[in-house]
């Protein structure tokens, strides 16, 4: 299954800029959010980055129930903050078993607010995420709510995270359950933990609603993460994040820096 995730020009494109563009996050959901496997979490970096994910995941565990089946899925994906409290998500669906017939599919937009934005003391963050009104990926609804808490020790970390998906999408004029569709994607309650023991590695455990999941990372000289996800145990994914800062100071204060 993995030979069809890797071919094809959307994926050999995506890796590409994957690749060329630093530093990253140190780990994202499959959707391209700041998350665990499916969930999100509502933790951002202190800086502007625009991040750039590719996932793939296969058919026992992709989202979507296309033409009356399930599908290896690989999700492109592009996460851009706004300003520092509004960040807007956008993913494109590309089915390698269908590449002939489909090509790039489904689209996506959606946009988070990060209410409270933790520092220090007890307060977790908070954040909201409604999805666009229109586009062609109603299924990846995700109208959620998030908080989580952060703890540092040592030279290590341990973040908390909980939240509740809707349990319906948009579809021709009215929300419809997702269940109904065959949809596995953030329905209902959602929680997890990432344990890091070292800044550069990490370990993730969830439970989204439809399974529980598990993911270990790597963050490459904060530049490239990349990241495999195993799902219920079962099967495994796999991910690669990149990113690259949007505040660039001038030539001549670059020059200074150094």
């Amino acid at each position: 299954m993995l030979g069809c995730a890797i071919r094809g020009n959307a994926w050999l494109a995506a890796s590409i800029l994957c690749l060329f563009c630093a530093p990253a996050f140190s780990q994202n959901n499959l959707t391209g959010k700041p998350g665990l496997v499916y969930s999100p979490h509502p933790f951002v970096t202190d800086d502007s980055r625009f991040v750039s994910t590719v996932t793939f995941t296969p058919a026992d565990h992709s989202i979507n129930y296309f033409m009356l089946e399930y599908l290896d899925e690989v999700m492109v994906s592009g996460f851009l903050p706004l300003n520092d409290r509004l960040f807007l998500n956008f993913n494109l669906t590309y089915l390698p078993q269908l590449a002939d017939r489909v090509g790039i599919g489904d689209r996506h937009l959606d946009l988070s607010w990060l209410v409270v934005k933790e520092k220090g003391g007890w307060l977790p963050s908070l954040m909201l995420t409604v999805t666009a009104p229109f586009g062609q990926a109603s299924f990846l609804s995700q109208d959620l709510v998030v908080v989580g808490k952060s703890f540092a020790f040592g030279s290590g970390s341990v973040a908390l995270s909980a939240g509740y998906g809707s349990p319906f999408f948009f579809f021709e004029g009215k929300y419809i359950r997702k269940k109904q569709f065959g949809v596995r994607y953030l329905s209902g309650g959602f929680a997890g933990l990432t344990y890091r023991p070292i800044p550069a590695v990490g370990l993730q455990a969830e439970y989204h609603g439809q399974g529980t999941h598990f993911s270990l990372f790597y963050l490459y000289e904060d530049k490239v993460s990349l990241k495999i996800n195993w799902l219920e145990l079962q099967s495994f994914g796999f991910q690669m994040t990149a990113s690259f800062p949007l505040g660039f100071q001038p030539r001549e204060m670059r020059r200074y820096d150094r």
